[in-house]
């Protein structure tokens, strides 16, 4: 009863690009919405479900967007976390950036 997808473009590129440079999200964040519009969609009658961890910086807009939704937080062992986000080129960016980053309301 549910369909999950799991870091799927364009949602997570959209989520990206907004975590690693906030100044995006006016631009960009309408199209975020569009497109998981799209996908709860063609999703029904399952629920759906959606891994994109970037969307950690997001939770307050997004719930804002759709009031309905629901947000459920994976704990990790920090250890393979961080050897899973080191396999991915796209982590250097958070990398570089990660004291200049807001801390996400979900975790503060």
């Amino acid at each position: 009863m549910i369909r999950v997808t799991i870091e799927s473009r364009p949602i997570f590129s959209l989520s990206n690009r907004i975590a690693i440079d906030p100044s995006l999200e006016k631009a960009l964040f309408p199209r975020l919405v569009e497109e998981y519009k799209k996908e709860i969609a063609i999703s029904v009658p399952k629920l759906y479900i959606d891994k994109s961890h970037n969307n950690i910086w997001l939770v307050d807009q997004l719930h804002n967007a759709f009031p309905d939704s629901l947000f459920i937080g994976i704990e990790r062992n920090p250890y393979a976390t961080i050897a899973s986000m080191m396999l991915h080129p796209g982590f250097l960016a958070y990398k570089e950036k990660w004291k200049t980053m807001p801390i996400p309301r979900a975790i503060a």
